[in-house]
């Protein structure tokens, strides 16, 4: 997504890039391909709510207002995640499986993006009678 995404690397360049709501502080591309393989091993086993994805997409609001990041990007990766899952050879071989992982990426994905933008919203309520 960095490599593809002028906004995104952008993202990953700026000195102000802050997630302060996450003790971890997970920050460069390293970092975050780390916590996204722990994510999705906590999805598959059952550890992760709901609430918790949203919360993850709340804590990106702050590159909305530094870098421009947008629902744009979170669709961009989703085809991408969904597109690098899909070639894996145990999940290209069978149409079931490759169903199901992109049924777990667009539903958790989504979760993120409602978080994401249920915190833009209440950004601009808050500034808007200010």
């Amino acid at each position: 997504l960095e490599s593809n995404c002028p906004i995104v690397s952008q993202c990953f360049q700026s000195a102000t890039y802050s997630l302060s709501t996450n003790p971890n502080q997970v920050r460069t591309v390293a970092d975050h391909a780390k916590y996204l393989l722990q994510l999705l091993d906590k999805i598959i086993e059952g550890d992760v709510d709901a609430e918790y994805l949203r919360e993850i997409g709340a804590n990106h609001v702050s590159l909305k207002h530094e870098n421009g990041f947008s629902n744009t990007e979170w669709d961009r990766f989703q085809e991408i995640m969904v597109e690098v899952i899909l070639k894996q050879d145990g999940v290209k071989q069978s149409k079931e499986t490759s169903r199901a992982w992109r049924l777990l990426i667009c539903s958790f994905i989504e979760l993120i993006r409602d978080g994401f933008d249920a915190q833009v919203r209440q950004f601009r309520r808050k500034h808007s009678f200010n």
